[in-house]
């Protein structure tokens, strides 16, 4: 055996040698990434069309006429005309009164739909300032012989006070609008921008229907969003086909601009389906008052809605047979898809029975009261909130004992319910009588 080998040694040889090679270890695979649903169903929506490298064009949008040192393109669509399952001149029979009920909006009792103009715009961005161009604003309009549809088109931003100025014009001639989203967005922007030009905002004497809100009133939780085009197509049955979507209307405008091939007669499509469906669910909102019209859309949340707008305005009456309907109507099958509907039926009965009550007719409100109280499988928190009520009846009766025993039924309903602050809140009041009396 030779002699051991020294540290020295061995690096010496190390040196002149080398290190054996390692294989490198193979690199692991990566598991296939699963995403939420919530966000394959948005990228599903935003996901560019197949084909649309071959729907770019160049050069100008078709069809653009030189006026007022803008561009504009002017279509023209009879009143016969149908958006979706909507004729356009329908909008001129929509009821102001319920427009101006559903909006929250007294002032809109003076409003006009043939008379209004319908609005909706496409920019370089969302946010405000300098930067942001409103490129392209459609102002749809009743004319003499038929819908007119003008969209004014800024092809370089040096047009943009030309284009502004046209806008503002127009707006203030109609003298009311319609917009959906649009006292939060669309205003805003051309606002900001007409300051800045000094052009005059037309919007301060302006009545300005914004459908987002009314909508979102009655039909929040109807569906899975409450955007135009979930609204066009459920309420309207208006289906876009190939539509782009108004992500790509930013970069459309740039690569025009810049000389590149674009997406502007997309977005010139878009835009206008835009207004068309501003003006169907305009005629859709002013029809919803009328019980029996047979409008598409969830009734059970339509209903739900008017009966609270309704009592938010003093109807009570009114405002508790709405919701008494809304709850009947949430008992049905087809909602239990998509909602608690038991409990949210059990809530809406005891809001109708508040809303009886407040109009003083309180035989009506016992009624639901009792039904809520009795029904042992339902809502526990709301049987103890319909028993409260009976009790409070029988103090202002002088019936203390009855009261006392409504109370005790109501402490016992509340025994397996969940803690929440309006449990807390209703055990302590219930308490608080209970040992005062």
């Amino acid at each position: 055996m030779g002699e051991p080998e020294s540290l020295a040694d061995r690096l010496r040889r190390l040196r002149r040698d080398g290190v054996p090679e390692q294989p490198a270890p193979k690199a692991p695979v990566p598991a296939p990434l699963v995403l939420p649903r919530h966000l394959t169903r948005r990228l599903d929506r935003d996901r560019a069309p197949s084909d649309l490298a071959a729907r770019a064009t160049v050069g100008p949008p078709r069809d653009l006429v030189r006026a007022n040192g803008a561009w504009e393109r002017v279509e023209h669509h009879r009143g016969s005309h149908v958006h979706g399952r909507v004729q356009l001149d329908d909008a001129l029979s929509a009821s102001v009164t319920t427009l101006a009920l559903t909006a929250r909006d007294p002032v809109l009792e003076a409003f006009d739909p043939a008379r209004a103009v319908y609005l909706d715009i496409e920019a370089t961005g969302l946010s405000g300032g300098s930067g942001t161009y409103p490129y392209l604003v459609a102002l749809a309009r009743r004319r003499a012989d038929g819908w007119e549809l003008w969209q004014g088109f800024m092809a370089s931003p040096d047009e943009e006070p030309a284009l502004l100025r046209e806008v503002a014009e127009r707006i203030a001639d109609a003298g009311q609008m319609v917009t959906f989203f649009g006292k939060t967005y669309d205003r805003h922007r051309l606002e900001d921008k007409m300051r800045h030009h000094r052009i005059a905002p037309p919007f301060a004497g302006c009545l300005h229907l914004d459908l987002y809100h009314p909508l979102k009133r009655l039909y929040d939780g109807a569906e899975a969003n409450g955007k135009l085009q979930t609204h066009e197509r459920v309420l309207c049955g208006y289906e876009r086909v190939d539509d782009l979507s108004g992500a790509y209307a930013p970069m459309a405008w740039f690569d025009f601009v810049a000389d590149r091939p674009h997406l502007l007669e997309e977005v010139f499509r878009h835009n206008a389906a835009d207004v068309l469906s501003l003006i169907a669910l305009t005629a859709h909102l002013g029809r919803t008052l009328d019980p029996a019209d047979g409008l598409s859309g969830s009734a059970p949340h339509r209903e739900r809605g008017l009966g609270r707008v309704l009592a938010q305005v003093g109807r009570h009456t009114e405002a508790a047979e709405r919701l008494e309907r809304a709850s009947e109507l949430f008992d049905g099958s087809g909602e239990r898809a998509r909602t608690d509907a038991p409990s949210e039926s059990a809530r809406l009965r005891f809001e109708a029975a508040r809303a009886f009550e407040r109009a003083g007719a309180w035989e009506r409100a016992r009624v639901l009261h009792t039904r809520l109280a009795e029904d042992d499988g339902g809502d526990d928190l709301v049987a103890a909130l319909a028993l409260e009520r009976l009790g409070l009846r029988c103090r202002r009766e002088k019936r203390i004992d009855e009261a006392r025993d409504f109370e005790r039924r109501a402490c016992e309903r509340l025994r397996d319910v969940r803690a929440s602050r309006e449990k807390a809140q209703l055990s302590e009041r219930l308490v608080a009588r209970l040992v005062r009396s």
